[in-house]
């Protein structure tokens, strides 16, 4: 199904709780409606490309480079084209996709890993000083026929000296190996912060059953249910940056956070220096976390705002949830519910002014969008609705240069940019159904 336009739903909600600090946490459940709402679409983002359930979409940010984009494939293919900014970068009007110039492969890491009958790219990241240092980032899974394993691996490659458009698949320089204990809960996303350039990793709790059989999210001495923190600057391996929380002790020095379930898409917001990454939830909770240096966010003691086995889990211990929002199977009466949620972005563009702060993130099975506002932590929760039934899963997100955010779907599914489809010419939230 290849549509060009999406519209969604917006429909706009009041928070009860006023203030919010880091260790409070927001519920989103008990909202009252709110006056007005407002209303987005999607249009299909790139012309005439369609992708196989795409993991990371990612734009050039070198001035020599900004037109070109990379988007990797779960199935272990990244792919680079060109960006047309001639004629208004448009096929032709405003939600018509972006013209593009020489797709083409950039690694295919089938290429390695020729006989395995199990390969998934999830993380992809470019060094910040990219196609000047040549190096780039992948983080995929594979499982050798043989085993009852599944391989993690966190890689460098290079790209060749005389075309940065192509990937030197011999360049490859394994920096983290990990045998999975179930090969579920992967986590994946690997992203370097804008602020110290220093290269992130999310690792889930690697457990397929509930709640994490091998403890491994509050195992100090396991780098599975945490997010991992690697200086990169340096021609091979990689070295623990001196202000990582565990240099001194008292667990890995990598780990620069724990208590993780599956945490799946994370982002930084350069503004405000904060790193956010939703983890996907068990029977009950999805969160949204604000990642700090040295907290444990209670994975598997807590999910969401509750203890797992009973109400004397030291809940002072933990970081909780910046937000959290419940599964349809709990009956709470909600606004916005769903199963697995997909960690977003914090909206800087300028094309949707009335989003502009606000976290906008996803629920994959819930096919829904959501957004909660940093002003007054004002929820907004949007639903997919189109002309006939979407029934794809929500993926991820990418960011554009100009902040703009567009959807990655699963399956074979055009890329989706986000756009204002309120009426109004000013910043102010459009009416409910003016969309």
């Amino acid at each position: 199904m290849k549509l060009a336009v999406i519209a969604i739903a917006l429909v706009a909600l009041s928070v009860v709780v006023t203030g919010l600090l880091p260790h409070t946490g927001i519920p989103m459940e008990g909202f009252h409606h709110h006056k007005k709402g407002g209303g987005l679409k999607l249009v299909e983002a790139f012309h005439n490309l369609n992708f196989t359930s795409p993991t990371n979409l990612i734009f050039g940010s070198n001035s020599n480079y900004e037109n070109m984009v990379y988007v990797s494939e779960q199935s272990g293919i990244i792919y680079t084209f060109e960006i047309n900014n001639d004629d208004d970068d448009r096929v032709g009007g405003d939600s018509v996709p972006l013209k593009t110039l020489n797709p083409q492969i950039f690694l295919d890491l089938s290429e390695i890993l020729p006989n395995y009958d199990q390969l998934d790219l999830y993380g992809l990241a470019f060094n910040p000083k990219f196609p000047d240092s040549p190096y780039f980032y992948v983080y995929y899974v594979y499982h050798e026929p043989s085993s009852l394993f599944i391989n993690s691996i966190l890689s460098r490659f290079r790209v060749y000296p005389d075309d940065p458009n192509r990937a030197d698949i011999s360049s490859e320089d394994q920096l983290i190996a990990l045998v999975q204990p179930r090969g579920s809960h992967i986590g994946g996303s690997l992203f370097f912060a804008e602020w110290d350039e220093c290269l992130y990793l999310s690792l889930g709790d690697g457990g397929r059953s509930s709640h994490d059989p091998f403890n491994s999210a509050q195992n100090p001495n396991s780098f599975f249910g945490k997010i991992l923190r690697l200086s990169v600057d340096q021609p091979e391996g990689y070295s623990v940056p001196r202000d990582n929380p565990f240099v001194s002790g008292g667990a890995l020095s990598e780990i620069y956070a724990l208590g993780f379930r599956n945490p799946w898409r994370c982002s930084t917001d350069e503004i405000t220096q904060t790193i956010l990454c939703g983890d996907v939830g068990d029977a009950y909770w999805e969160e949204v976390n604000l990642i700090l240096s040295g907290k444990n966010y209670g994975w598997n003691l807590m999910e969401g705002p509750n203890c797992v086995y009973d109400n004397h889990c030291h809940k002072y211990k933990y970081e909780m949830p910046l937000f959290y929002y419940p599964h349809p199977s709990m009956h709470v009466e909600s606004n916005f519910n769903g199963s697995s949620i997909v960690g977003g972005n914090i909206y800087r563009g300028e094309k949707i002014p009335w989003l502009t702060g606000s976290y906008v993130f996803g629920d994959s099975l819930g096919h829904k969008l959501g957004a909660v506002f940093n002003n007054n932590w004002e929820l907004k929760s949007c639903e997919l609705m189109g002309p006939e039934d979407i029934e794809e899963n929500i993926i991820g997100f990418g960011v554009d240069n100009e902040k703009e955010l567009y959807v990655l779907f699963e399956g074979n599914y055009p890329i989706m940019k986000m756009k204002n489809s309120k009426k109004h010419d000013d910043d102010t939230i459009a009416p409910p159904g003016e969309v």
